[in-house]
C-alpha cells in the first residue's frame, strides 16, 4: 500500500496553520530529507514552536493506529516540551515534539521550515 505522504504533510502544515498557538513548524524527518532513499520505515518528524505547550490537541490527528507518548513517562528528558509518536492506519509515521520558543529546534538540520 502506497504511503499518504502528501496527505501528512498537508495535514501537519494544515495543523499548524488553523492553530494560533502555533508559531512555526520545522520539518526535518527522513520524509523530507530528499538525501534519503525511501523505505517503509520513513516517518515525519516535527517540531511545531508554540506560546503554550499546554494546550494541544493530539485529536487534530485523524487515522492514528498507536500512539506513545514519551514525555509522559520520562518529563525529566522533555522539559518544557510535549513529545508524541505516532504509527497511523496507513503505516505512516509522525514524531514530532510541541515546544516552547525556537532554542531546542538550534543545532538541528532541517529539511523545509515554516512560519
Amino acid at each position: 500500500m502506497q504511503k499518504q505522504v502528501v496527505n501528512r504533510r498537508s495535514q501537519i502544515l494544515e495543523i499548524a496553520q488553523n492553530d494560533e498557538n502555533i508559531r512555526g513548524v520545522f520539518l526535518y524527518g527522513s520524509e523530507v530529507n530528499k538525501d534519503v532513499c525511501p523505505d517503509i520505515y520513513q516517518d515525519f518528524d516535527i517540531y511545531y514552536i508554540a506560546e503554550s505547550i499546554d494546550d494541544f490537541d493530539v485529536s487534530v490527528f485523524t487515522g492514528v493506529g498507536l500512539m506513545f507518548i514519551p514525555s509522559d513517562n520520562y518529563p525529566e528528558i522533555f522539559e518544557n516540551e510535549y513529545a508524541c509518536l505516532m504509527l497511523f492506519e496507513d503505516d505512516s509515521r509522525i514524531g514530532y515534539n510541541f515546544v516552547k520558543g525556537f532554542e531546542k529546534c538550534f543545532g538541528l538540520k532541517f529539511y523545509a521550515a515554516f512560519l
